[in-house]
């Protein structure tokens, strides 16, 4: 949302308006308003999670006049350096693609396992069979069909060895599908990860333009360095962002994140929060090895559209698909990067990108 979205009498309202309130004042003002509700305002400022929309809701809808002063010098300040927010003359957004995703890497990987696990069940099923074939034949190498099937006894123990040998192959085979069913339902579900990142890069691609660059599936060094989805290099700084696409109803509080197991909350097996904030911390120092000292914000960006989580005064920003486009656009708000920086930060991410090609 910019200036131009802001209806004139509202506009013309909040610039009219008395504040008596200083800039400091507001910024220490709590929002009362979910999923940030007790936080201060200029801590929700600062991590860009108070858009010029939240901000205008405020302005209308809050009961305290203390809250709407503080939301209009909030906003006359967001205004301001949304005037001067630089034109998208700059050409498309600049993407790196660093080799393939981690989505795309775990589902070849599975892929491949399925494929080992079913040569090796028929490969097995094969190989009892002619076993079975040829232990039969050196055990009783002169008794024909006809004089087996001519006793009861005998009868009796061909049918036994019969319904054991197809116990067998049943068992192999329920075990090799209840395996290769589980690896199916791992393979959708990175390929729902896969889905969901080109999604965020697809609204990445419209929101920002050629003034910035957007790297993909950064994969840092060290055996135990986390991969990053997405990183984002501005003029306002760097940014990351975790996708997440999980199945199911989730909620996070702060940095607790639990998902819905019929009427219970269970705490989730991941923390998308405790993630994102270790690769923010992560890249941050790698950058900081390169003599680069800039501030990493994170931010969770769930890209499932079926089922968005209930979110509460949250420790790192969640952002949806429906307002990503807004999150991203705000990002020009905030510090300025110059420019030489900026190349070092896209030249270390660049070379990471190259080796992790190579590697692939």
């Amino acid at each position: 949302m910019n200036a131009e979205a802001i209806g004139a009498a509202t506009r013309n309202a909040v610039l009219s308006s008395p504040l008596g309130m200083s800039l400091e004042q507001a910024r220490k003002t709590q929002w009362p308003f979910r999923p940030f509700k007790g936080q201060l305002m200029g801590t929700l400022s600062d991590k860009r999670q108070l858009s010029l929309k939240d901000l205008v809701y405020a302005i209308e809808n809050a009961w305290e006049d203390r809250l709407r002063q503080a939301a209009t010098v909030m906003l006359l300040v967001q205004l301001d350096q949304q005037m001067k927010e630089p034109p998208p003359l700059a050409g498309p957004l600049r993407v790196v693609a660093c080799g393939r995703t981690f989505s795309r890497r775990r589902q070849l990987a599975l892929s491949f396992l399925e494929g080992g696990f079913l040569g090796a069940g028929l490969a097995s099923s094969v190989w009892l069979f002619v076993i079975s074939l040829t232990r039969q034949s050196s055990t009783h190498p002169s008794i024909p069909l006809s004089t087996v099937l001519a006793s009861p006894t005998g009868i009796a123990v061909l049918l036994m060895m019969t319904l054991l040998s197809a116990g067998i192959i049943w068992l192999a085979f329920f075990l090799i599908d209840r395996i290769t069913e589980k690896l199916d339902k791992e393979i959708e579900n990175y390929q729902q990860g896969q889905d969901g990142e080109d999604k965020v890069v697809e609204q990445a691609r419209n929101a920002l333009d050629g003034k910035w660059t957007l790297f993909r599936n950064v994969v840092l060094p060290g055996r135990r360095a986390p991969d990053l989805d997405i990183v984002i290099v501005g003029e306002p700084g760097v940014w990351l962002l975790e996708v997440k696409t999980l199945k199911g109803e989730y909620r996070n509080v702060g940095e607790t994140w639990e998902y819905r197991a019929g009427r219970r909350w269970k705490s989730a097996a991941g923390n998308p929060s405790r993630q994102a904030t270790n690769s923010a911390v992560a890249l941050r120092d790698l950058l900081r090895a390169e003599g680069v000292k800039t501030y990493v914000p994170a931010a969770i960006v769930w890209a499932n559209e079926e089922a968005n989580p209930v979110v509460e005064n949250p420790r790192v920003a969640v952002w949806t698909m429906d307002c990503l486009h807004e999150r991203l656009g705000d990002l020009w708000h905030g510090e300025q990067m110059d420019e030489p920086t900026r190349a070092r930060v896209i030249e270390k991410l660049t070379r990471l990108s190259q080796r992790n090609y190579k590697a692939a």
